[in-house]
């Protein structure tokens, strides 16, 4: 699944673009010139794509590192409901 993540870290809002996405954390592009330490935690905010449906995350940064013209910043979901589990599980289910 790709779609738009609006992140925020330390107060300040940013943009991205998910590359990986599972029950328990997501993979999500970021601008190369942002780095962001692990620990960190961050806020997520994404529409599931066919579903109408808006998730809005707390979660930690596992990894952050730099690919080419972009970060890739891997993130665990924290506190996450068992509905918001259950939806984020059915995004790697076969349709």
């Amino acid at each position: 699944m790709v779609c738009a993540i609006r992140n925020t870290v330390g107060g300040r809002p940013h943009l991205g673009q998910s590359e990986d996405i599972g029950p328990g954390g997501i993979t999500v592009r970021r601008p190369r010139d942002l780095p962001v330490a692990p620990q960190t935690p961050i806020s997520l905010t994404f529409d599931l794509p066919g579903t109408g449906t808006t998730l809005a995350l707390d979660g930690m940064v596992v990894s952050d590192r730099r690919r080419g013209s972009f970060r890739r910043t891997g993130i665990r979901f924290l506190g996450a409901s068992p509905e918001q589990i259950a939806l984020l599980g059915q995004l790697r289910s076969p349709r």
